[in-house]
């Protein structure tokens, strides 16, 4: 029995999560960089990127440039 909850836990970790897309950090900063450039809402970007799984770790400066660079732009 611990097996069969074992490999369903693996097989069920193994499911993409939802239809995100694969991104790497460089193609988040991209993406937000052109939404801001874009003047696109923040209902638009939040979709943007709840649509995103990254493949690499970000980093905590890469995070709180993004950040600034989000705070920055008028809503």
């Amino acid at each position: 029995m611990r097996r069969l909850i074992l490999l369903i836990s693996v097989a069920m970790a193994a499911l993409p999560a939802g239809a995100a897309k694969r991104a790497t950090v460089a193609q988040l900063e991209q993406a937000v960089t052109a939404a801001s450039a874009a003047h696109k809402p923040a209902s638009e970007l939040v979709k943007l990127i709840a649509g995103m799984e990254l493949s690499e770790r970000l980093s905590e400066a890469t995070a709180e440039r993004l950040n600034a660079q989000l705070n920055a732009e008028p809503d």
